[in-house]
């Protein structure tokens, strides 16, 4: 704080929230020049700092579209990052990624399309199959569709390749 002779004020220079740190976050996995042990020690901050909605409280329509804006960063910059490590042979981190990005917003059918995706190229059928039906559950719920076809010839080949294993 801050004080002179009419006033206390907090002095936000030398305040560190929640937000910011997010952000910080947001724009390093958006940058994608982490190397593993940073993509690692990133997804447990933003486990530790993103534990639902930023900005809880006030539910005017600024205090609601902020708070969707720093959701939708942190979605897209998990799913990116999520994308870069499968692609370098990460898959069991970047599956935290898309877990994490999925369990916050269980209507993105893109999110829940990497999720399965890892989930099959790391043999757990079953979890894949699972989560096919969350995300579809959760469309059905809140915006009365079942989802796209991409999603259902994901859970097709999921299926194939489960009986194939088995």
């Amino acid at each position: 704080f801050e004080s002179n002779s009419r006033s206390i004020a907090l002095n936000a220079r030398l305040v560190e929230t929640d937000t910011q740190l997010l952000s910080v976050l947001c724009k390093c996995l958006r940058e994608g020049s982490l190397d593993l042990s940073g993509y690692e020690r990133a997804i447990d901050q933003v486990e530790e700092l993103y534990r639902g909605p930023l900005l809880p409280g006030d539910e005017t329509a600024e205090v609601v579209a902020q708070r969707k804006r720093y959701q939708d960063r942190l979605l897209e910059a998990l799913l990116t990052s999520g994308m870069s490590l499968r692609k370098r042979g990460e898959t069991a981190l970047a599956l935290r990624y898309f877990r994490f990005a999925f369990d916050n917003e269980p209507t993105r059918e893109d999110i829940c399309y990497q999720l399965m995706l890892s989930l099959l190229k790391l043999g757990r059928h079953g979890e894949a199959l699972i989560e096919f039906f969350v995300c579809r559950r959760s469309l059905i719920d809140q915006f009365g569709i079942e989802g796209t076809s991409k999603l259902r010839e994901l859970y097709e080949t999921i299926l194939a390749d489960a009986s194939e294993q088995a």
